[in-house]
């Protein structure tokens, strides 16, 4: 059987996807291309990958089997060429760094930029993905390090809390919530929203509450939600580190949100931190020494003028 990294590259993403259309966007690849692709390897390996069905693909169990060792195959790879890398002058060292919406759209611009900085040899591959997706790819080698929501089941990784962020309700000025300065999620479910990245988890929320979330608009970036918020089109629900860079010049009025889940703390997660390469050891030493915490929410003037503090970098190694 003979599979090169452009076979194994593009099977991930298409199991990924669930779409051999997506999958070859993702790999950069024609479609016919993928497809051909596609059908040699079950060819060669004489069982189906994957199940086609009416509305997508799913991996069939031999292509599950085939996902778990395709991933390791292409990290080796990776590795590889990291390793080699060293004993070659001007070469850059990789990091592949996942994280979850709230870090990816809040924590890591500010933690990344000092290091990239410092650091002018190393690159960051960086993808988002929900938590629990994201322990899945640090335990089988697809990402060197995760960024996760803390009340995660971490099934056994080494890991640090490296910030502390919030969600806060965003309103207009004027908007009857704007009077607030303490609110129940359960009360906000009055309002028509802007939904954003994180929409899934209030949605999830509210079903609990035998409630819907009518949100008008769905948005992929929380800056985006602030400035149709700040236009009066519904409420919103950021992390405070978003909306406190945002808050005075779009006019909006942060309110808290008492429920116990609006506090969000995040973690850095490794496999096995002595196996890291040594850009990847870098960067996660980083990532524990600048850990930072967003502070609460009060008034306004509080949050406008909120700056970042140090978290206690207690180490965490969950038992599976």
């Amino acid at each position: 059987m003979k599979f090169d990294e452009t076979d194994l590259d593009l099977f991930c993403h298409v199991a990924d996807a669930g779409s051999i259309t997506h999958g070859a966007t993702r790999a950069n690849l024609a479609l016919t291309a993928a497809s051909a692709r596609i059908r040699t390897m079950e060819a060669r390996l004489g069982v189906q990958l994957f199940e086609r069905k009416r509305h997508g693909i799913t991996l069939s169990p031999a292509g599950r089997a085939m996902l778990a060792h395709a991933r390791q195959m292409l990290a080796q790879a990776e590795r590889l060429r990291e390793e080699i890398g060293l004993f070659q002058d001007g070469t850059r060292g990789h990091v592949r760094l996942f994280a979850n919406t709230n870090s990816y759209s809040s924590y890591l611009p500010s933690a990344l930029a000092p290091f990239l900085l410092a650091h002018p040899n190393i690159d960051i591959r960086i993808a988002e993905r929900p938590s629990e997706a994201i322990i899945a790819l640090v335990a089988d080698g697809s990402a060197d390090i995760g960024i996760v929501a803390a009340e995660t089941d971490l099934a056994g990784l080494a890991a640090q809390p490296v910030a502390t962020d919030r969600y806060v309700v965003i309103v207009a000025n004027g908007h009857r919530l704007a009077r607030s300065k303490r609110i129940d999620f359960a009360a906000t479910l009055e309002s028509e929203f802007v939904a954003g990245p994180s929409h899934g988890l209030f949605a999830a929320k509210a079903q609990r509450l035998g409630k819907l979330i009518r949100a008008r608009v769905r948005m992929r970036d929380d800056s985006q939600v602030c400035r149709l918020v700040a236009a009066g089109v519904g409420i919103g629900i950021v992390p405070l580190s978003v909306a406190a860079s945002v808050q005075q010049p779009l006019r909006l009025h942060c309110v808290e949100l008492l429920d116990g889940w609006a506090l969000r703390r995040m973690f850095a997660c490794v496999r096995d931190r002595a196996a890291l390469s040594r850009p990847a050891q870098s960067l996660y030493a980083h990532l524990v020494a600048e850990s930072t915490a967003a502070v609460p929410v009060g008034d306004s003037a509080k949050i406008s003028r909120a700056g970042s503090r140090r978290a206690a970098p207690a180490a965490v190694r969950s038992r599976p």
